[in-house]
C-alpha cells in the first residue's frame, strides 16, 4: 500500500466568515478545492478503498458523504464486491421525502443533509461503512448512525473510513463503547487550528458577474450521474464510471489540441465523473497537463501567500440554483475546460458557464459542457 503522510493530504485555510469552525483543512489530492492530477487524485482514493475493503471486509453497505467526499468514497466503493451497495448523502433532494433521512453535519456552511433509504431494505444483514474525507469530533458520523441504527436495525455494526482522522482520545472512546470502528487511512495528532488559521488575514474571494452566454458546445451523456443519490450496486458503479470516462474521451479526443492544457471540472456533489474522465484524458500522453477539481459551496478566505493554499478565490453561480452561491479557487490558463455536471437545470447552467468564462478568460470554444 501507498504510504501518505500528513504533509501530503492537508494544508490549513481558513473559511470565510464561519463562526462555527474558523479553519479548513484542504486535501491538495482530492481534486476539490484544489486543481491536481487527477491519477494523483486517484492513487490516493484507491490507496484509501484498498485500505478500507482490507480491513472491512463484513461491509454490505457503504455510504459517502456529500460534497467534498463524493469522489473518495466512489472509488473507494470500487474496491468492493460487485454485490455491496453503494449511495451517497445529498443536499439535493427536496426536503420531506418519504424515503429519506434527514441529519445535521452542524460545522458545515450547508449543514442539512439527507439520505435516501429505499435501496436499504435489499441489505439483509451485515456492516454498514460511512466514507468522508476527515473525521475531527465524529458527531456528524454519530448523528447519522443513531438514526440509520432506529430506522435499519440489520445493519449490526458500523465502520467510519476517512482520509484523515483527527478525533481526540474521548471521541475515540466514546466511538469504541458505540461499537463504531474508525478506519482511517491516516490518524492526525490533536492541534489547535483555530489559533492558527486566525493568522491568515484573508479576504473574501471575488464575485464574478457575466453577461449571459448560451453559445457554447453542450454534450448529454448516456448516464445518470444520479444513481449514487438513490444507490447502486459497486459492480454497476465500476462499470457506469469506466463506460462513460472511456466513451467520453474517445467522444472528445478530435476537439482536445495536442500538447494542450486541459481542465476537467466537477460540480458541487458531482466529482467522481469529472475526476474519471480527466485520468483517462491524462492516460492518453497527448497533452501536457490535465487537471481536476470542483466547484464547491465552501467560501473560503483567500490570501496570496506562499504558506496559504487558496490564492485566488471566486464566487459563481450555482450550476443547480439560483438562490446558492458556489466558488471555485486557483483557476490556471487552460486550451480547454471541459465541465462535468449532473445539474437538471439549464438556465442555472448558462448562468455559471458565464462567470466561469471571465474566471478563466476563455471563450465560448474553449467550453465544453458534459450533463448526465
Amino acid at each position: 500500500m501507498k504510504l501518505y503522510k500528513l504533509d501530503d493530504i492537508m494544508v490549513l485555510g481558513r473559511r470565510y466568515r464561519n463562526a462555527k469552525r474558523s479553519y479548513l483543512l484542504i486535501n491538495p489530492l482530492q481534486a476539490k478545492h484544489l486543481p491536481v492530477s487527477p491519477n494523483a487524485a486517484l492513487d490516493l482514493m484507491q490507496t484509501v478503498g484498498n485500505h478500507l475493503a482490507e480491513n472491512c471486509p463484513d461491509v454490505r453497505c457503504i455510504v459517502g458523504f456529500a460534497e467534498t467526499a463524493t469522489a473518495i468514497s466512489g472509488v473507494a466503493a470500487m474496491c468492493f464486491p460487485d454485490d455491496v451497495l453503494y449511495l451517497q448523502t445529498t443536499r439535493e433532494f427536496p426536503q420531506g421525502r418519504p424515503e429519506t433521512l434527514e441529519f445535521l453535519e452542524e460545522h458545515s456552511h450547508a449543514a442539512e443533509q439527507q439520505i435516501d433509504i429505499h435501496r436499504l431494505k435489499d441489505v439483509s444483514s451485515g456492516a454498514m461503512l460511512l466514507v468522508d474525507d476527515e473525521i475531527s469530533t465524529g458527531k456528524t458520523m454519530r448523528n447519522i448512525i443513531q438514526v440509520l441504527r432506529e430506522s435499519n436495525p440489520q445493519f449490526m455494526s458500523f465502520y467510519v473510513g476517512s482520509v484523515l482522522n483527527r478525533m481526540d482520545q474521548a471521541n475515540q472512546k466514546a466511538f469504541a463503547e458505540a461499537g463504531i470502528n474508525c478506519v482511517p487511512l491516516v490518524w492526525a495528532g490533536e492541534g489547535d487550528y483555530e489559533e492558527r488559521a486566525a493568522q491568515f488575514a484573508v479576504s473574501a474571494p471575488e464575485s464574478v458577474d457575466a453577461p449571459l452566454c448560451s453559445d457554447y458546445r453542450k454534450i448529454d451523456a448516456d448516464v445518470s450521474f444520479w444513481e449514487a443519490r438513490h444507490g447502486l450496486s459497486c459492480g454497476l458503479l465500476r462499470r457506469l464510471w469506466r463506460d462513460f470516462s472511456e466513451r467520453m474521451a474517445h467522444d472528445l479526443a478530435d476537439d482536445l489540441p495536442d500538447g494542450g492544457h486541459i481542465l476537467v471540472l466537477g460540480t458541487e456533489e458531482c466529482m467522481l465523473p469529472a475526476l474519471l474522465l480527466g485520468a483517462q484524458l491524462e492516460d492518453s500522453g497527448r497533452f501536457a497537463a490535465v487537471r481536476s477539481h470542483a466547484t464547491t459551496r465552501s467560501p473560503i478566505g483567500v490570501l496570496d501567500a506562499s504558506d496559504y493554499p487558496i490564492h485566488h478565490g471566486y464566487q459563481i453561480p450555482s450550476f443547480y440554483a439560483s438562490d446558492r452561491a458556489t466558488y471555485i479557487y486557483n483557476p490556471a490558463a487552460y486550451d480547454k475546460i471541459i465541465v462535468v455536471t449532473d445539474s437538471r437545470n439549464p438556465k442555472q447552467c448558462d448562468c455559471a458557464i458565464s462567470a466561469l468564462m471571465r474566471v478563466f478568460s476563455a471563450s465560448p470554444e474553449n467550453i465544453i459542457l458534459i450533463r448526465g
